[in-house]
């Protein structure tokens, strides 16, 4: 038996240009049903070009998309809504995250739930390891799925009505610790994994093609797998943010260090940019990015911490 079932790419001599080829799908395989509504799908609202926004919630009003998918919601925790839920968001696409019962949700613009994803990682068998949410051109939604008894990465995409469109096998990954997905418009999905001593790193173009081979080691290879953030500066470069050592001296602090590429993953500075001591305790933590201008990336480290990046590396630290 399979436990990867979609990562035998199949090129299909109908793919439309420039649209990625599809990929087979094992059939026996649950695959949901979209759950439209009557309204036209607008385009999903993919923001600027940063990785979904993280947050946890204590009741489901703290999210509009949770409140109007309840019933299913309810329906498909047995009855009863776990305390906390872990969220990633994408636009109007929702992600409740974890590798037990994870659920998708994309709401339209009016706030009806458009369609929903008992299963979104369906074809792969547990354990189950981190999975990412991402949009994606033409309304398209995208989920990175670490699979670590294939020791396989792999990108799922759905139309916007929620049908299948492709499934993709990414990257090679011995296990994940953390994973982290962008959508880089008019470029592709940059998947980032994570686990002690590597990040690595596919660009899965919108065509299809995965330039990096079977991936590629970037960013601050932290001892711990340390998450890595990453946002679009440029049309034709990105940021990663980690935390990592700056010395190989023992006992050394993390620092929160940022590292520059270009499409081709070929580093842009000569060294990383350094935004700071990481907080006490806090070097498994995820730092957020966002994206204020063109040429500028904006991290918060911790509660309070906070640095400016430009495209040429100058640090501006907030207190």
């Amino acid at each position: 038996m399979r436990r990867l079932a979609f990562l035998v790419l199949v090129v299909a001599a109908a793919c439309k240009k420039d649209e990625p080829a599809p990929v087979a799908v094992d059939a026996a395989a649950p695959v949901e049903s979209a759950k439209a509504t009557s309204t036209p799908p607008p385009a999903v609202d993919t923001g600027e070009p940063i990785e979904a926004r993280r947050k946890k919630v204590t009741k489901l009003e703290d999210e509009p998309a949770l409140v109007a998918a309840s019933d299913a919601l309810k329906k498909h925790y047995g009855g009863r809504v776990p305390k906390e839920l872990s969220l990633q968001i994408a636009g109007r696409a929702v992600l409740v995250d974890g590798p037990e019962k994870p659920f998708a949700i994309l709401v339209d613009a009016t706030g009806a739930v458009r369609w929903t994803k008992e299963r979104p990682a369906a074809g792969i068998m547990p354990p189950v390891g981190p999975l990412a949410l991402a949009g994606g051109p033409n309304g398209r939604i995208a989920l990175a799925v670490c699979d670590p008894p294939t020791t396989r990465v792999a990108l799922r995409i759905w139309d916007d009505d929620g049908s299948p469109f492709a499934d993709y096998d990414a990257m090679d990954m011995d296990d994940c610790t953390t994973l982290s997905l962008l959508y880089w418009p008019r470029t592709g999905w940059l998947i980032v994994a994570t686990r002690p001593g590597t990040t690595k790193a596919q660009l899965v173009k919108e065509n299809g093609s995965m330039p990096w081979r079977r991936g590629m080691e970037i960013g601050a290879r932290s001892v711990t797998g340390a998450p890595a953030s990453v946002a679009v500066d440029s049309d034709d470069s990105f940021v990663l943010v980690q935390y990592g050592a700056l010395s190989a001296e023992p006992g050394a602090r993390p620092h929160a260090v940022a590292f520059r590429y270009d499409v081709h993953g070929a580093p842009l500075w000569p060294s990383p940019a350094d935004l700071g001591a990481a907080p006490v305790a806090r070097i498994d933590d995820r730092i957020a990015l966002d994206r204020p201008k063109i040429g500028v990336v904006h991290a918060t480290l911790a509660k309070g911490v906070e640095a400016d990046l430009t495209s040429n590396g100058r640090v501006t630290q907030r207190q």
